[in-house]
């Protein structure tokens, strides 16, 4: 069995999870998981090849776990990105509703002054 050859610093339990992210992530999420890991993802597609010729190299219950932990991140990050937006629209609707009330007030003391001064004049 030949070797995988990875990076300095980088571990067959951080080849596998890039593998198993590169399977989850879309496009632009593999390759931000990639900048901040330092990872080319050339390297991390051979790794995937390597692995896939060599499937007894990890444990699979570890890789499960990893694999479920990234899962449960990413459905986290979306939860919050829909209470972000909803908080956004809210924010809008109320930003809104203070513009309208205090154009409505200007109105509404404009027609005031306005009769008052008809009556004055009468």
């Amino acid at each position: 069995m030949t070797k995988l050859k990875l990076p300095k610093g980088v571990t067959y339990l951080q080849a596998i999870k890039a593998v198993s992210a590169e399977e989850v992530l879309n496009e632009t999420d593999f390759d931000k998981y990639c900048r901040e890991r330092g990872l080319l993802e050339s390297e991390v597609r051979e790794w995937g090849r390597w692995l896939a010729k060599h499937p007894d190299v990890v444990d699979g219950r570890e890789l499960e776990a990893s694999n479920l932990k990234l899962l449960h991140s990413q459905k986290l990050v979306a939860q919050k990105d829909r209470e972000l937006a909803r908080k956004d629209r809210a924010l809008a609707n109320t930003a809104t509703m203070l513009m309208l009330s205090k154009k409505a007030e200007a109105i509404w003391e404009n027609t005031k002054n306005t009769s008052a001064s008809k009556t004055a004049k009468n």
